[in-house]
């Protein structure tokens, strides 16, 4: 069977807590995140091995073992200030406020799964899991850089594009990576100006053809 997609994980844990007597109807906070993280680590760890039917792309052993890596701010690139901008306008100044964090599940200086957590006024809370796409770009954007380590990482997601960007801050320098229409590669980094300039070019097209939708509602990926 094909690797379940992650975003029905958090649906799938809600589930085997709801057998066990486990579930509460309000949202479940914790004091911090490493918390949260072992916490969801713990239900998808239990979740692989009762659904044995599914298969998690994980190895519950890896799981086990894994650590957690460094926090990624994930932001949604806004899609109105990116048609007005001007290509020198740098990623950060495109992006609305993080839409939630993520922590990578390392094992072997790879990343076996991403941790989504949202940090609200009660507390962390557990959003979900990333898709198994997301784990294979930061693995290749690992295999470029070489490690994790020293390194701040921020995910843009570009709405209506469905495509992600990441900026990678290591060495006292900043390196973009993205794999948009595979004109860009997670492999090697690229300028800024080139991929703004890349991606306006096609946000104008969509809003040509789709201006009139996005008025009356959202369309993202």
């Amino acid at each position: 069977m094909k690797p379940i997609h992650f975003i029905f994980i958090i649906c799938i844990i809600a589930m085997v807590n709801t057998a066990n007597g486990q579930m509460n109807s309000s949202p479940q906070y914790f004091p911090d995140s490493e918390t949260a993280v072992k916490k969801a680590s713990s239900d998808l760890f239990e979740v692989i091995n009762t659904m044995e039917d599914f298969n998690f792309g994980i190895n519950p052993k890896e799981l086990q073992k894994a650590s957690v890596g460094t926090m990624i701010q994930n932001f949604e690139l806004n899609f109105k200030t990116l048609l007005k901008a001007d290509i020198e306008t740098s990623i950060s100044r495109m992006a609305d406020k993080p839409k939630n964090q993520l922590f990578p599940l390392i094992f072997d200086k790879r990343v076996i799964t991403v941790v989504e957590l949202r940090k609200e006024e009660k507390g962390w809370l557990i959003a979900g899991f990333s898709s198994q796409g997301i784990a294979d770009e930061l693995n290749t954007i690992i295999e470029s850089i070489r490690s994790f380590d020293k390194t701040a990482i921020r995910k843009y997601e570009v709405q209506n594009l469905n495509t992600n960007i990441y900026v990678v801050k290591t060495d006292n320098k900043s390196l973009i990576f993205s794999n948009y229409k595979n004109v860009f590669s997670f492999k090697e980094p690229v300028e800024s100006a080139k991929i703004v300039s890349v991606l306006q070019e096609d946000a104008r097209k969509f809003q040509k053809e789709f201006g009139k939708i996005l008025e009356k509602e959202k369309l993202v990926y």
